[in-house]
Parts: structure tokens; C-alpha cells; sequence
């Protein structure tokens, strides 16, 4: 039952963000990054991966936050590697990251038992 709501309400919030016109670049960040975080809060991946990229496409920027929703992700998966390649694209972006970015950086560093990184 839980997860057959879950689906609805992503699916019944994705009809609705999809439906909605394009806003102000800050608009655009807060109502992208909400779905963002219903897709990674629901473990649908590949959504959320083409969400990330629409908002690349968009002129969104990232933030520490959006990243954060990311790499927390990979890290409930257990994607461990992916974890670092974002972390690497923080990098790249000039998001710096924040201390809960940093907490899950050393997580899956530590389940790779890469103390010395």
C-alpha cells in the first residue's frame, strides 16, 4: 500500500511539474530540485538523473543541496563509486560542498574501505 502511494504521488507531482510553464531561474531551481528530491526520496533513478539534467539544460545551477539530494542517492543504493564522481562534479561546478556532502563522501568511502582517501 505505502509504496503504491508513493508512485501516485510522484507520478500525480511529475504531471504537475511537467505541466507548468518555465519561471525565473530561482522558481525554476525550487520547483526542479522538489522533484528532484521526490525522485531520490523514491529511488527512481533514472528520473532522477534526467531531472538533474533538464535543470543542467535549463540554466539551473547546482548547490550543495541539489548535489546532496544526488549523492545521498547513490549512497542509499549503494552505488558507492557514483558517489565520488559527483562529488568530483561539485568540484567541477564550484559547489562547495557542505558538511552533510562531506559526511556522505566519507560513508562511501568508508564502505569502500578507502580509509586513506
Amino acid at each position: 500500500m505505502e509504496v503504491q502511494l508513493m508512485d501516485w504521488m510522484v507520478n500525480t507531482k511529475q504531471e504537475y511539474f511537467f505541466g507548468i510553464p518555465s519561471f525565473t531561474p530561482d522558481e525554476n531551481h525550487r520547483t526542479y530540485g522538489a522533484l528532484l528530491n521526490c525522485y531520490c526520496s523514491a529511488k527512481m533513478e533514472e528520473k532522477a538523473i534526467y531531472i538533474y539534467r533538464k535543470m543542467d539544460e535549463l540554466g539551473i545551477p547546482s548547490s550543495s543541496k541539489l548535489m546532496n539530494n544526488l549523492v545521498d542517492h547513490y549512497l542509499e543504493l549503494g552505488q558507492y563509486r557514483k558517489v565520488a564522481n559527483l562529488f568530483n562534479k561539485m568540484k567541477e561546478k564550484n559547489v562547495k560542498p557542505d558538511e552533510l556532502a562531506c559526511c556522505i563522501l566519507m560513508r562511501s568511502h568508508a564502505a569502500l574501505n578507502k580509509i586513506d582517501a
